[in-house]
């Protein structure tokens, strides 16, 4: 962390002018470098709307992924009026990077979306220790999601005049530039990138290599919370493409869907977050983080584009991408974009919105074995299936499946799924601890029985027993 902190005034232009808009950051206490909002005047109408009205929701957009999609930090740092002590490799060639010399930014509104997909969450605290000069804190859970559900996915988008308020709420204005970053080599921030062209803002780029590439080039930190005024943008929702379960299910069939999760995780063999395993049948895999080369950066457009190539992604084919919640298939989609494929569709809900309908099949492994989720409907939820054993052998033998298949769930066993053949092994999960104390949690229990108390000897008691009122008294008996 330095000792200096820079002065987070908003960003003048190229050249150095100062913007139009009055200075909306003040700083309160220079030890705890805490930014606080500097009094403006009343907002118009349009800025107080609740969100915005339908009419600015215009449908898709052809070129809403059109490039720069990038900038790196030497350009960026220009732009912030900062010098880097280290030196830097020269910029790209191409259109998706943001150029010195073409690109010349009325003002800059940097967004630090950190979020750790593999675990870990939003990392506040340390956004609070150092970020960007002026960067606006994101996150990703509340601000880049809605209210996770079943048919919706782990991290579905967000509402449409909710995300309208957020955008201003970071002090995004028309025709500014937005630049996101954070410290997954770029896989949590695409997710804001890709909404922010989503709600029709396209002067938005990522920070090729991000938090880490920005501190490799010895560039200043400021600590502290940073509260802008709100903004007055007006965003226009719906401008890049989106498919949900069936558009997803008809372009593994008719065109190219694309797995951008790990390749462990295509398999079937591990999955740390959803209740299934496996792939959408017919899916490619293309794991995304294998696009970051070994700085942080993203590899060259040319070798990103042979990758693309070698799975079928062209031209003539429609494209759709997802991975386990819409997250890390964002950064997939601006990996195309980088690669001169702009367009690529959006399966949102993704894995985990597939595995949650037990009627969609799931395939595991690359030996074309499908298995479908035949499942109970009200124990989906609560009580899903891992992977079948004995996967290495593909189908099972005839024998195998001539064995009546054990009762997996309570109640009537569901019919199966015409086409889609099922496993009539039980999965290791449904034997686990876990699983059997969900079972035994779920049965309907008898209030244990009344018992009557017996009374505690008092002191000075005989220890010889007194006969039941009502009955003859006679001479005391010992117990014996």
């Amino acid at each position: 962390m330095h000792s200096e902190t820079p002065d987070p005034s908003p960003v003048p232009d190229r050249d150095g002018a100062a913007p139009d808009r009055p200075d909306p950051l003040i700083v309160v206490g220079e030890g705890q470098g805490r930014v606080v909002p500097a009094p403006t005047a009343a907002p118009s109408s349009s800025h107080d709307a609740g969100g915005d009205p339908d009419a600015d929701i215009d449908g898709v957009d052809p070129e809403a992924a059109e490039p720069p999609t990038l900038v790196t930090v030497d350009v960026l740092a220009g732009w912030l009026g900062l010098a880097p002590v280290e030196d830097l490799p020269p910029v790209p060639g191409g259109p998706a990077y943001a150029q010195p010399g073409r690109c010349r930014p009325n003002r800059v509104i940097l967004l630090d979306v950190r979020f750790r997909a593999t675990g870990g969450g939003p990392d506040h605290a340390a956004y609070l220790q150092g970020h960007l000069p002026g960067a606006v804190y994101v996150s990703l859970p509340s601000q880049l999601a809605g209210h996770a559900g079943p048919a919706a996915g782990r991290h579905p988008l967000p509402d449409a005049r909710q995300f309208a308020e957020t955008v201003r709420m970071w002090g995004i204005d028309e025709g500014d530039t937005i630049v996101v970053y954070d410290d997954d080599h770029g896989l949590s921030a695409a997710r804001a990138w890709w909404l922010l062209r989503h709600a029709g803002l396209r002067d938005s780029v990522l920070l090729d290599g991000g938090l880490e590439a920005w501190r490799a080039a010895g560039l200043p930190l400021q600590p502290g919370e940073v509260i802008p005024v709100p903004g007055t943008a007006r965003p226009s929702w719906g401008r890049m493409p989106v498919v949900d379960t069936a558009g997803a299910e008809a372009m593994a069939s008719g065109g190219l869907l694309l797995d951008a999760r790990a390749a462990e995780r295509y398999r079937g063999e591990v999955e740390p977050f959803d209740p299934v395993a496996g792939h959408i049948p017919g899916a490619r895999n293309v794991p995304t983080a294998e696009s970051i080369a070994e700085d942080g950066r993203l590899r060259p457009a040319a070798e990103l584009a042979e990758r693309f190539d070698a799975v079928g992604v062209d031209d003539a084919t429609p494209v759709a991408v997802y991975c386990g919640s819409g997250i890390t298939a964002a950064h997939a989609v601006l990996t195309l974009a980088v690669a001169g494929r702009p367009g690529v569709a959006l399966y949102p809900g993704s894995w985990s919105a597939w595995v949650q309908d037990p009627s969609n099949a799931v395939a595991v492994r690359d030996r074309g074995w499908v298995r479908g989720l035949a499942v109970h409907p009200d124990t989906l939820l609560h009580a899903p299936f891992g992977v079948a054993d004995n996967l290495e052998d593909g189908p099972m033998s005839t024998a195998a499946a001539s064995r009546p298949a054990p009762s997996r769930v309570p109640g009537p066993s569901p019919a199966p799924v015409p086409g889609r053949a099922c496993s009539p092994r039980p999965c290791s999960w449904w034997g686990s601890p876990v699983a059997r104390s969900r079972r035994t949690a779920a049965r309907p229990r008898a209030p244990p029985p009344l018992r009557r108390r017996t009374p505690r000897p008092r002191p000075g008691d005989s220890p010889w027993r007194t006969p039941p009122s009502g009955t003859p008294r006679g001479p005391r008996c010992p117990p014996w």
